[in-house]
């Protein structure tokens, strides 16, 4: 299975129709509202999706991490064996697709 992640912040005028085109190729689809103040988070809530709040804006980089935490957390991983898990190559494949991460530890 691929999840898609989605970052985001502010963006109440696009994120229904952006997750709403995404879940017509996709199933699987986890938004981080990263802090977002103008309403995203409302629209969330009255979505049947996944997300995950940030309390405040922390940055696209630290909200496709937190992404990565909770699916590292929640669901199998994939990794070179020579990597830490934080810092592999993860590789999920459907069909024909192949998307490749390559994952920084953020401290």
């Amino acid at each position: 299975d691929v999840w898609i992640i989605i970052p985001c912040f502010n963006e109440s005028s696009v994120i229904e129709n952006t997750i709403n085109e995404l879940s017509e190729y996709f199933k699987k689809i986890l938004v981080v509202n990263d802090g977002s103040t103008d309403g995203t988070e409302k629209i969330l809530k009255n979505m049947n999706i996944n997300y995950i709040e940030h309390p405040f804006n922390l940055g696209q980089g630290a909200a496709i991490f937190t992404g990565f935490e909770y699916l590292k957390k929640n669901f199998n991983v994939i990794s070179r064996g020579t990597y830490k898990v934080n810092k592999g190559i993860f590789e999920l494949k459907e069909d024909k697709l192949k998307f490749q991460w390559k994952i920084l530890k953020i401290i």
